[in-house]
């Protein structure tokens, strides 16, 4: 009786000490709704702030798997996808305005291409990094909440 109250015990250790391995080491779905994103850096070039652009590159997510945002010459909108810490992009729609700096194209190309090959996202606080499927830092951005952050006045249809 003595070893079967033990073994009843020990299985039930085991199990929790198992759900909780398994729980703890499942990636977990970084909040993405709640902030503004601003583009901080794409790969390991940091954005220069000083840089001729009219606003800082910086993205929004809504309901209804929605993105939508600015690109530092560019609206661009579209749809993701998460599941866990999984993030997946649809091909973004832009708008077409005319770029005069060649800092901005190159840095709207750069942006629309990490984009198009984001697989997953880390949190960490207020920062967010978006990861190729070597888990290379694709960008990193840096959240202020919505409503300290408005997006750019040209506002696209969500």
């Amino acid at each position: 009786m003595k070893h079967s109250i033990l073994s009843r015990h020990a299985s039930l250790i085991c199990l929790f000490t198992t759900m909780f391995v398994i729980a703890t080491g499942c990636a977990t779905a970084p909040e993405l709704l709640k902030d503004t994103w601003e583009i901080t850096a794409v790969g390991n070039q940091r954005i220069d702030t000083t840089m001729s652009l009219p606003k800082r590159p910086m993205f929004r997510f809504f309901e209804e798997n929605k993105v939508q945002g600015f690109t530092g010459c560019n609206m661009f909108f579209g749809t993701f996808t998460q599941q866990e810490d999984t993030v997946q992009f649809s091909p973004l729609m832009t708008s077409k305005m005319a770029c005069n700096d060649r800092e901005n194209v190159v840095l709207e190309e750069r942006v629309l291409v990490a984009f198009k090959n984001i697989v997953r996202a880390r949190r960490s606080g207020q920062t967010l990094e978006f990861l190729d499927a070597r888990d290379s830092v694709l960008m990193t951005c840096v959240g202020i909440p919505n409503d300290e952050q408005p997006m750019p006045a040209q506002e696209l249809p969500r």
